[in-house]
């Protein structure tokens, strides 16, 4: 247990550190969307290193906590973007 929290320690600073970085250098700023993905990755982190899935009810919450993340934080457009992208890969036109 130990090592998972070293890791998740060293993952949050790096975070850190690249934010202090990005905003000294690149004049980076955290918006809305910026903030909710933030919180939303913590919450998410947070929660599957408190609660590790040991069978399959485990797996399939942390799976619907990942898609509620992932609806949470991932704009219409995004989606749409995407989609089309997916498309494009399956039936490329000639």
């Amino acid at each position: 247990m130990s090592a998972v929290i070293a890791y998740v320690v060293a993952h949050v600073s790096h975070a850190v550190l690249n934010y202090a970085l990005a905003r000294r250098t690149l004049q980076f700023d955290f918006g809305p969307d910026n903030r909710r993905l933030l919180l939303a990755s913590f919450a998410l982190l947070v929660g599957l290193t408190v609660w590790t899935p040991r069978d399959i009810l485990g797996v399939a919450l942390a799976l619907a906590s990942l898609t509620l993340w992932a609806a949470l934080v991932v704009r219409p457009d995004e989606w749409r973007t995407v989609w089309q992208a997916a498309q494009r890969m399956i039936s490329p036109q000639s």
